[in-house]
């Protein structure tokens, strides 16, 4: 295959010879096409040859002819499943053919004997029975939609069809006044209340698929005599003798009664089981009890059933309504007010007796069902949508929004000294939530001032703290730079902790009295093995601590958790220490950076500040000194 415009010479390889030699004398392809090549590298052919070398005579390629092909046709190409050119270059296609499902599928070129796609094994496959268009690109480059990329089938979707009541009434034409609706039951079509003349001829005609029923000539159907009649058709024509062919009857309607017709609503505020009426007049012959039972139409506002009758008041009077047994009404007359209005509403109530007895007339505006309603949120009014059975009339009545109903709140941060801190409310229905600020606390300290000092949120949050961790020294003073006391620090500590109760009431200090204020601190941090005293009979409460022991007790209270690093650059801290563990961690969780970048002073002794401090690092996750 060469293009239009292609250049060419002949080369021999070898030998690294042109034919012809030289520049700008290249044969030129004048359109596309199929061309076989006569060469003679002697030269001496004569202008039919280019140079004298070569000539080209264009070769005509059959057309490649594609089929659709399956278990269907046996895999054998037949006349009546080929494809033909599509409306795009390339696009092959096959319109409206019949397959069953679990058919599989290829195409097939008849005339150079290729299969796609090719191979064994990969049929494309009918999933359901039906119609289908076939969309074919040979060159096979369609993507996923398509199988293997060559082809896809499109499932045809009929159109709905058209059912027409036609005949010598209106010259066999469609007319949208003789159309068929769906009918109650599926495959059931109908048309009501048609006029039709005695000896004419009927059929039903589908508009969309051109078909008849019943089909072919001298069957249709002939209408006895003039009336109204309503039709009820089945396309599927097998519904016996009383249908024509199977397929439709006409059903003649009686002549309307002249006399007017009263609506009469019953409202059942007693609560029947199954509530019957019986209409009569009271001057003609009753018939048998408990006459005709009721289906309700539907609830009213307070719930109770309505029922619905048709009366025809020149036939009859009075109606009674009952449970068809031991408990019905008076008579009840409407005959009277069948001039005024086309209707009268009875509501039943044993409690609200009146000259009627256990029943009333009251406005059919009363006669109310709820047809919509949405609930009032906190922020939203709700509504009730109500419809009178009798009119169709709708009202809505609106509820106002309900308000949100907050509890009592909880406390989301804490007020400091610098800081407001925020009382968090929840609504109990919606669950919205609305805060309000709690005041900064007052400073109570006179040598707890500044700001800037490392010690000085610490001493608030522990005089703050619930429990109470420390109230200061005086009314006035904090005192941050006295000394601690090992009795102070595990108090400090233990009511950190929550004041948690310690199990064991024993010990072996003789240094400790059950009057202390340390001393459920003492039995805590002992038990728990946070401290075990200076010596086994000594616990050394007004001894000072250190600021070795204070990181000790406070890792000890914490778990002992291993820390991660286990370098540092303190001078004065051996790895054999008791308190050497305890440094790192306290160090790596910013609960203290040492006295110094290279002095830790382990054996100094330890401030109120520093105490207050290192607990509010460890249990608040502070940093910085």
């Amino acid at each position: 295959m060469l293009s239009a415009d292609d250049e060419l010479k002949i080369k021999d390889e070898t030998n690294n010879v042109w034919y012809p030699d030289g520049m700008g004398n290249n044969y030129v392809v004048a359109e596309d096409g199929a061309y076989d090549v006569e060469f003679w590298p002697a030269g001496e052919m004569g202008e039919e040859f280019h140079g004298g070398f070569f000539k080209l005579t264009k070769v005509e390629v059959p057309e490649p002819e594609y089929y659709l092909v399956g278990t269907m046709t046996e895999w054998a190409a037949k006349e009546a499943y080929k494809l033909i050119p599509g409306d795009e270059e390339g696009k092959f296609i096959l319109e409206n053919v019949e397959l069953a499902a679990e058919t599989g599928l290829k195409i097939y070129d008849k005339t150079y004997n290729v299969w796609y796609p090719d191979g064994m094994g990969n049929e494309y496959v009918v999933a359901e029975d039906g119609a289908y268009n076939v969309e074919f690109w040979p060159a096979g480059e369609m993507g996923e939609e398509f199988h293997g990329g060559f082809f896809k089938l499109i499932k045809i979707v009929p159109p709905e069809p058209e059912y027409y009541l036609v005949g010598t009434m209106n010259e066999w034409t469609p007319d949208e006044a003789f159309k068929l609706i769906p009918g109650d039951e599926e495959g059931k079509f109908i048309l009501e209340n048609v006029e039709l003349a005695a000896e004419t001829a009927l059929k039903i005609y589908d508009k969309v698929n051109d078909v008849w029923y019943p089909d072919g000539a001298d069957n249709d159907y002939v209408v006895a005599e003039d009336g109204v009649y309503n039709v009820e058709f089945w396309p599927a024509g097998e519904m016996g003798e009383e249908f024509h062919e199977g397929f439709f009857k006409l059903t003649k309607q009686t002549e309307p009664h002249p006399e007017p017709v009263i609506t009469v609503y019953y409202v059942d505020e007693v609560g029947l089981d199954t509530v019957y009426y019986y209409a009569f007049c009271a001057d003609g012959e009753l018939a048998a009890w408990p006459g005709t039972a009721l289906e309700s139409i539907g609830k009213d506002r307070n719930d109770h059933n309505v029922y619905k009758i048709e009366i025809d008041s020149g036939l009859y009077d009075q109606v009674i309504f009952g449970n068809g047994s031991d408990w019905q009404t008076i008579d009840l007359p409407f005959a009277d007010d069948a001039g005024e209005n086309d209707y009268i509403v009875y509501f039943g109530n044993e409690n609200e007796a009146d000259d009627q007895g256990h029943f009333k007339a009251w406005p059919a505006d009363d006669v109310e069902k709820i047809v919509n309603d949405s609930a009032p949120t906190c922020t939203d009014p709700g509504e009730i949508v109500y419809e009178s059975f009798v009119t169709g009339e709708q009202r809505t009545e609106v509820i106002d929004a309900l308000g949100h109903d907050w509890d009592e709140g909880v406390v989301t941060k804490e007020p400091t000294t610098l800081e407001e801190g925020e009382m968090t409310y929840t609504c109990r229905r919606c669950g919205a939530t609305r805060t309000e600020p709690i005041e900064k606390l007052d400073f109570l300290f006179d040598d707890v001032q500044d700001p800037g000092k490392f010690y000085y949120e610490p001493v608030y949050w522990a005089y703050y703290h619930d429990p109470q961790i420390t109230n200061g020294t005086s009314d006035t003073m904090f005192s941050p730079n006295q000394v601690c006391t090992r009795g102070q620090v595990v108090t400090f500590l233990w009511r950190a902790m929550g004041c948690p109760e310690p199990t064991q009431t024993t010990h072996n200090f003789t240094d400790v009295k059950e009057s202390a204020y340390y001393y459920k601190a003492m039995l805590w941090a002992v038990e728990t093995g946070v401290t075990t005293g200076t010596t086994t009979t000594t616990f050394s409460p007004n001894k000072s601590a250190t600021r070795g022991q204070i990181v000790t007790f406070l890792w000890r209270a914490m778990g002992e958790p291993e820390p991660t690093q286990t370098t540092h650059s303190f001078t004065d801290v051996k790895e054999s220490a008791y308190y050497y563990k305890a440094m790192l961690w306290a160090v790596e969780n910013g609960i203290t950076t040492g006295m110094t970048a290279t002095t830790f002073a382990p054996n100094n002794e330890a401030t109120r500040g520093h105490v207050v401090t290192f607990l509010f690092r460890a249990l608040k996750g502070k940093e910085g000194e």
